[in-house]
């Protein structure tokens, strides 16, 4: 059931819960329907309303001081579904390989497999609606000695919202209480820290009550999860989970950068199929390194994206391939703006006909991370300060996935690919938020998954180490990211601690 006013809620806080969850975003509703499927008594816990309300969305503002990033409060969505709300439907699962350790990458490796997550593939596609079209391959790397292998990704179309979807079955659930307008102020701990006694929420009427229950979970998110317990300091001053100064360290996202243009042979028999298209109807096609290439040039993952733009669609009548192919070469991002401004028309007259964007998994990096800034919220609690930060490796993965899409379309004479200039930059610049995508909205790292306290802030089950019944949900686990979208992982994660609190629970 669902509670809204404060007699109501005052009087859901008497009863007992077997679980406390905070966040309904996909880890946290995940979570919630199974346990209580399993006949918990869970109590769900959002902080902000049903619908997006500005009080709430204020609370996620902050600031950016690392590499340009996305402002804090617009990254996220803090309202019931959480970032479902805005959730673009790509999915893929990790393959084994990114849960190894690799010597190249420091802070590398899972303390779980692939397979311990295997289990809950076919209940994440149920959960997520996933369907998985054919992958069109324009590169024809179905040969097996390529460096690159075409991709399929998973898609939820339309994108499941987790409330439209599942509000419902939690108004009717009679094992499954919750509050909206209920934020986490405070994690109040044992006195010798070793458990959470409750939770202390506040409305934004200033009301505060305190939630009890057996076990706690908290799933605010990749950057929310660690601004949550860094401020939860009034017993200890590091914050909850952060005696070894791991909470916040290693934020992660897949940065998203267009890597290079190109040009295509119009005629190459590889080719010619798919010119004849509806302008804009190929779908984008989708390339990964294989794990030898990886290895071999010693960067990380990444998936690059074939991205058709207008000139891919027809064979231009005036040029042959071979004098295009001059002009591609030859002329400057000058020239072209130049002679783009004086276009009649007012239409942009690139001479590519496709473009490469790169998704890449981020080098792990104890520098790049969530800290608390100066000012607080309406609650008093400090806001975050994002400090994103790109290494040379992630760099280089870039500019090799680039050199190599290249060297795949000129061996197969499809066509000429042309790096993006920043890329030939010694220096460890990147584009803007200006100027390209920049990043995928993925927040992942920040209270990293790992086997001792001091290699990270949760266990392999997801416990929060020190704290014998806090558990944290969602990317903020995550020790290294791949370059997949995170949300299919988010709930086989969600639904394996289910099943571990489970049996926690029914222990006793």
């Amino acid at each position: 059931m669902l509670l809204r006013s404060q007699a109501d809620k005052e009087a859901a806080l008497r009863e007992p819960y077997d679980i406390c969850i905070s966040g309904t975003g996909p880890a946290g509703i995940t979570l919630a329907l199974k346990l209580a499927a399993r006949k918990h008594r869970v109590l769900l816990l959002e902080a902000g309303d049903l619908h997006f309300d500005p009080r709430s969305n204020d609370v996620y503002k902050g600031t950016v001081s690392g590499l340009d990033y996305f402002a804090c409060n617009v990254s996220r969505q803090r309202f019931f579904g959480g970032t479902s709300n805005h959730w673009g439907g790509m999915c893929h699962a990790l393959k084994a390989r990114d849960f190894a350790r690799r010597d190249y990458v420091p802070h590398s490796g899972w303390p779980i497999e692939k397979a311990d997550l295997d289990p809950y593939r076919e209940e994440t596609i149920d959960i997520l609606d996933v369907k998985f079209p054919p992958a069109p391959d324009y590169l024809g790397l179905h040969h097996q000695d390529a460096h690159l292998q075409k991709l399929g990704f998973g898609y939820s179309e339309p994108p499941t919202r987790f409330k439209g979807k599942y509000l419902p079955t939690i108004e009717a659930s009679g094992n499954i209480t919750a509050l909206v307008n209920a934020n986490v102020v405070d994690i109040v701990l044992t006195e010798d820290g070793a458990r959470v006694e409750a939770l202390k929420i506040s409305d934004y009427e200033g009301n505060t009550l305190v939630a009890r229950a057996t076990c706690f979970a908290i799933c605010h998110g990749g950057i929310e999860n660690a601004r949550t317990l860094l401020n939860a300091n009034r017993q200890i001053p590091a914050g909850v989970g952060n005696r070894a100064d791991l909470v916040g360290r290693f934020f992660m996202e897949h940065p998203h950068f267009i890597v290079a243009t190109a040009i295509i042979d119009h005629d190459h028999p590889g080719i010619s199929r798919y010119v004849r298209a509806k302008p804009g109807s190929l779908p984008v096609a989708y390339y990964e390194p294989r794990r030898d290439f990886q290895e071999s040039r010693g960067i990380l993952s990444f998936g690059a994206r074939f991205i058709p733009t207008s000139g891919f669609y027809a064979s231009p009548a005036r040029y042959s391939f071979r004098r295009r192919l001059k002009r591609f070469v030859c002329e400057t991002d000058a020239l072209l703006s130049l002679a783009e401004s004086m276009d009649g028309d007012g239409h942009v007259r690139c001479p590519h006909d496709m473009i490469f964007r790169t998704a890449a998994e981020q080098n792990p990096n104890p520098a790049s991370r969530i800290s608390l800034g100066g000012d607080v919220d309406q609650f008093g609690l400090r806001r975050v300060d994002v400090n994103w930060q790109l290494t040379e490796l992630d760099k280089n993965t870039l500019r090799q996935s680039a050199l190599e899409v290249g060297r795949v379309m000129a061996q197969r004479d499809l066509g000429r690919v042309k790096l993006a200039p920043w890329l030939l930059d010694p220096s460890l610049s990147f584009p803007d938020t200006r100027h390209d995508e920049v990043a995928g909205f993925h927040h992942m790292g920040t209270t990293r998954m790992a086997s001792t306290p001091t290699e990270g802030v949760v266990d392999e089950n997801l416990r929060v180490f020190g704290v014998d019944n806090l558990y944290l949900g969602g990317s903020s686990v995550f020790p290294t990211s791949s370059h997949v979208n995170p949300t299919f992982t988010i709930v086989q994660l969600s639904l394996r601690l289910a099943d571990h609190v489970d049996g926690r629970l029914r222990r006793g």
